[in-house]
């Protein structure tokens, strides 16, 4: 008899330090010329409030430094993400509130180029995939698909079809970097996943009478490594 699953812990709720540190991460984020505070005092009031206990992962604090895009999409700053980031917070972190995104999904929805690169470099992992089951570059053209056929039905409704500088040719353009850096970033990541045998895919879908097959085979066909494939650790 198979006991159900027990059900997942809730997430924990952020604590006052996690509040504070949200609103110093969303301040170090903007640039301002006319600031009262300096980028040093940035560094030291963030790192400051991690050694009293906030947490970055329950106050989403990555996230919250990406989605300064939105509002300061010429103005960001990457102090506070390299901050966190020295501070060892997890770049990868998944904000369950917010439909399973990552950072990387928030920096593409913002099509902010400046930050999606800040976290490939800090090593934002491209495959991860949102509660739709979309990974940022999924969503990066989802979103830029939408706009471009808003912007197409735009000029078509004023006859404006095919001018090179309209509204269709200038939202493709806007988006092209951020669209190859997602790009590049995505093969890198693939290539770095093992090669899925045949003895792999009959693992991963349970098929232990095809695995037991391919082993009598082969004897020689090594089975996944558990880490890479959590799910099959059970049947290697």
């Amino acid at each position: 008899v198979m006991l159900p699953a027990p059900p997942p812990k809730p997430a924990p709720e952020p604590s006052a330090l996690d509040a504070k540190l949200r609103k110093v991460v969303e301040d170090a984020s903007f640039v301002r010329h006319d600031d009262s505070k300096s980028p040093e005092q940035f560094v030291a009031e963030i790192t400051d409030l991690i050694e009293q206990g906030a947490n970055p992962e329950t106050a989403c604090a990555v996230h919250v430094s990406i989605a300064a895009c939105f509002s300061f999409k010429s103005g960001w700053s990457p102090l506070a993400l390299d901050t966190l980031i020295a501070a060892r917070a997890n770049v990868n972190h998944v904000d369950k509130s917010y439909g399973n995104t990552t950072a990387l999904h928030v920096a593409v929805e913002a099509n902010a180029e400046v930050a999606t690169e800040a976290l490939l470099k800090h090593g934002a992992d491209p495959l991860l995939k949102d509660a739709w089951g979309c990974t940022p570059l999924e969503l990066f053209t989802q979103k830029t698909t939408t706009g471009l056929q808003s912007s197409l039905d735009h000029e078509a409704a004023r006859g404006w079809i095919g001018r090179p500088n309209g509204a269709a040719a200038q939202h493709a353009n806007e988006r092209l970097p951020c669209a190859l850096l997602l790009q590049r970033a995505t093969e890198a990541r693939k290539r770095q996943l093992p090669k899925r045998t045949a003895l792999i895919k009959a693992l991963m879908y349970f098929r232990r009478f095809n695995a037991d097959v391919l082993r009598k085979i082969d004897a020689s066909v090594e089975p996944p490594p558990a880490a890479e494939y959590p799910d099959v650790k059970d049947l290697v």
